[in-house]
């Protein structure tokens, strides 16, 4: 049997791997938003330290989710700040 190939992307479409960026956050999308890497991302859903889900295989997260878990868990700060803090250090 002939292996079959994805049809090839058309003028104009995205050749990057596809990601989550809405409501629904994947791992890597988390990192960038929340700080860490991917692979933390992962073993915090392994300890089920952060909110997850799994869909079709893929680790996904509610942004929604994430905010209410993040505000709960921070003390001495709110989210906005954690992330603008956590932007001036990447600088």
């Amino acid at each position: 049997m002939a292996e079959r190939n994805p049809p090839k992307k058309q003028q104009g479409q995205c050749k990057g791997p596809r990601r989550l960026s809405g409501e629904i956050l994947d791992a890597a999308t988390a990192a960038e938003l929340y700080g860490g890497t991917e692979r933390l991302w992962y073993s915090r859903a392994a300890s089920r330290t952060v909110p997850f889900r799994k869909w079709g295989g893929r680790l996904v997260s509610l942004r929604s989710e994430l905010d209410q878990y993040f505000s709960k868990s921070l003390t001495g700060c709110t989210l906005d700040e954690a992330i603008k803090n956590d932007l001036a250090r990447r600088q």
